[in-house]
């Protein structure tokens, strides 16, 4: 009988261990199934000896129909060619064999996979053996084809918005320099055209005072066009600097409303301004609002018929003034809302062609208006009218 020492335990031999493969090879193809991987042993010349069972649940396929039509039955076409040629290479040369490729899965799917296969030799340094390994690679694989895809799109926008940007700077450079050049005749023309009419050069035959003063209103509206241009160029080179001084809303519009009065006499129009107290300011460049108003209220009275009425709304909200024209003229589609601040858009309408116009104005006024940290917005049905509302901070915006 065998005494036992405190503290000391009799070996289990090998062969009783539960679990535990007793042989080399058995513990080897234990660990080969174990793995995510699929993995694969092959002869010397390349024959398939081995496939774990992650093959089989991989591609749908058994294992023997694997080994006897061969693992190439699942690779895609367009990679066969080139897996076979580089597979029998390495053969010959006894270098790793390594590429990627894709094999179909049991739904059909082609899935990006990293095969990969090192040669055992024996002592003389001859192949016997082949252990290699296939690993889903798929999903990385196709983070990395986005990310390069978004850093070329990435790239390309970059180029485009350079070159947008320079074709901006020259189109902007243009725009001035002729600006510059068409105005000053223009405003020759125009002098001389006064003289005649104040009868500097005689008196004129009915008929002939009729044809210059259209010349001079055609004059005028050049002039008023190279304003335009010349105003939007400024803004976009980004020269325009505001001059901000706490100013009162209130006696600003009823300056504008004053210097209209002609206009509005003609169309036969009425205009009401109404506001919560006289004394509602804000710190702001007293002359472009101004000129923002001006826009807002010439174009309510021009696209609205003879015999209207026009309302501005002056209100101080909490830390805000705004200040809303609305008119009772032909109103804008839904759909064409979006197009009315843009550069140069002008809206089909009733009155758009014998009114004329830039389609710069309302560009020119948002602009200006966010310029102030403010916004602009509108209101219009068709037919029944418009409401456009500029908001401005009381106090000056950092």
């Amino acid at each position: 009988m065998e005494s036992k020492r405190p503290g000391t335990r009799r070996p289990t031999p090998a062969s009783d261990r539960v679990g535990l493969p007793t042989s080399g090879d058995e513990q080897l193809r234990f660990l080969a199934e174990s793995m995510p991987q699929m993995i694969f042993t092959s002869l010397a010349d390349g024959r398939t000896d081995y496939m774990n069972q992650q093959w089989a649940e991989f591609s749908g396929i058994t294992l023997d129909q694997l080994r006897d039509a061969g693992r190439s039955q699942i690779i895609h076409p367009d990679d066969s060619k080139e897996t076979l040629r580089h597979w029998k290479r390495v053969l010959k040369t006894g270098k790793t064999f390594s590429i990627e490729h894709r094999l179909r899965r049991h739904d059909g799917e082609y899935r990006w996979h990293i095969t990969r296969a090192r040669a055992m030799r024996d002592i003389q340094g001859h192949i016997i053996k082949w252990f290699g390994s296939s690993t889903d690679i798929h999903d990385s694989k196709m983070a990395l084809q986005r990310a390069h895809q978004m850093s070329v799109r990435a790239l390309t926008l970059t180029k485009q918005r350079e070159e947008l940007l320079e074709r901006n700077a020259f189109k902007d450079e243009f725009i001035s320099l002729a600006s510059h050049q068409l105005r000053t005749p223009a405003t020759v023309v125009k002098q001389y055209l006064h003289l005649i009419l104040d009868g500097y050069v005689g008196t004129l035959s009915p008929a002939l005072e009729e044809m210059v003063r259209r010349a001079n209103t055609s004059n005028e509206r050049q002039i008023e066009i190279v304003d335009d241009l010349l105003r939007v160029a400024r803004l976009d080179a980004g020269k325009v600097k505001l001059a901000r001084k706490r100013t009162n809303i209130v006696p600003l519009v009823n300056e504008v409303l004053n210097e209209h009065l002609s206009i509005f006499e003609e169309r036969e129009q009425t205009t009401t301004i109404t506001y919560t107290k006289p004394g509602i300011s804000a710190v702001i460049d007293p002359s472009r609002i101004k000129m923002v108003i001006e826009n807002l209220v010439d174009n309510a009275s021009k696209y609205s018929p003879h015999g209207t009425h026009i309302l501005i709304i002056v209100e101080k909200k909490k830390n805000a003034v705004s200040i809303s024209v609305k008119d009772e003229g032909v109103g804008i589609e839904k759909k064409d809302l979006p197009k009315l601040f843009r550069k140069f858009s002008r809206l089909p309408n009733a009155l758009s062609i014998s009114v004329g116009g830039t389609g710069l104005g309302l560009y020119w006024a948002k602009r200006i208006v966010e310029l102030h940290g403010g916004s602009i917005t509108v209101r219009s049905t068709k037919t029944k009218g418009s409401t456009f509302t500029v908001t401005l901070l009381a106090s000056a915006s950092k």
